[in-house]
């Protein structure tokens, strides 16, 4: 390993090695210019990439909860006279947030068009107040 020999108040091929040449040779300035931008062009790139990333994986999760809180509208929705629908609805109401989930899971399953206890016969419609 290369010890420094400037003890860092200098700059020197050791401490500063994108400075110098392989032959320990200092750079023109334009060279050290040229690297400093390109380097900033790349961590540009990257912090894009990565942002970009970061929004694919956001509107993947959020769809992926729009879809679990339908499920968990739906299941609330049915009986639950098994217990595995039942285990089913309350580990999916627990991973959602409980009763806030829950309400938000009731509400997206009565947008997509189905209504709670709503018999052929019946002459209201769950979740939707008066003649609406």
């Amino acid at each position: 390993m290369n010890q420094c020999k400037c003890e860092h108040w200098e700059q020197c091929p050791v401490c500063m090695p994108h400075l110098f040449n392989p032959d320990g040779t200092r750079k023109p300035p334009e060279t050290v210019y040229e690297l400093t931008a390109s380097a900033m062009r790349e961590a540009i790139r990257q912090r894009d990439s990565a942002q970009s990333s970061a929004e694919e994986w956001f509107a993947t999760a959020a769809t992926l909860r729009a879809a679990a809180l339908l499920a968990l509208g739906l299941l609330w929705m049915t009986e639950r006279q098994s217990d595995k629908v039942h285990l089913a609805y309350t580990t999916l109401r627990d991973a959602l947030g409980g009763k806030d989930a829950l309400r938000q899971g009731i509400q997206a399953a009565i947008n997509a068009g189905h209504e709670a206890d709503h018999p052929a016969e019946a002459a209201y419609w769950a979740g939707k107040k008066g003649d609406e």
